[in-house]
C-alpha cells in the first residue's frame, strides 16, 4: 500500500455521504424555521384584525351613548386572549375613551396615526409583540 492511503474508499464515500446528509438535513431544518415564523405571524395578524373588528362591532353602541364603562367592559373581554398586551378604543381627537392593558407597564402610549385611506396598520416587534389597529370612522 501507499503511504498516504490509510482510509479505503468506502469509508471516505461514507463520510462523504454523512457530510452531504447533514447539509441537506440542516438546510431543511433552516427552511422549516422560516417557514414557520412566516406563518406564525401572519396567523396572528390575522387573529388580532378579527378580534379587533369583533371589539369595534361590540362597541359601537357603547361610543354612540358615551358609555366609556361599557367599552372597558367590552375591551376586557381580551383579558382571554394572552397575546393581548393592552388596547384602546379613542375618540376622533385622540382622546382615550377606554383602555385595557394586562399590565402598567404595557399601557398605550400614544394612538397611532394611519393614512386616511387606510384602516388597519400592523407591526411587528422582534418575535413577541405584534401590534395591530383598527380605525372606525363614522358611516
Amino acid at each position: 500500500m501507499v503511504a498516504g492511503r490509510t482510509h479505503s474508499i468506502s469509508i471516505r464515500l461514507m463520510w462523504m455521504n454523512i457530510l452531504v446528509s447533514g447539509v441537506a438535513l440542516l438546510l431543511a431544518c433552516a427552511g422549516f424555521f422560516v417557514y414557520d415564523q412566516i406563518t406564525f405571524r401572519q396567523e396572528m395578524v390575522r387573529i388580532l384584525s378579527a378580534q379587533a373588528q369583533i371589539i369595534g362591532s361590540n362597541s359601537v353602541s357603547a361610543i354612540l351613548f358615551n358609555d366609556p364603562e361599557s367599552a372597558s367592559e367590552t375591551l376586557s373581554a381580551l383579558r382571554s386572549s394572552q397575546n393581548i398586551a393592552s388596547a384602546g378604543i379613542f375618540t376622533s381627537n385622540r382622546q382615550a375613551f377606554a383602555k385595557f392593558s394586562r399590565d402598567s407597564v404595557d399601557e398605550i402610549l400614544t394612538v397611532p396615526t394611519l393614512p386616511p385611506d387606510e384602516i388597519e396598520a400592523h407591526s411587528a416587534d422582534f418575535l413577541r409583540r405584534q401590534a395591530h389597529r383598527l380605525r372606525l370612522s363614522p358611516g
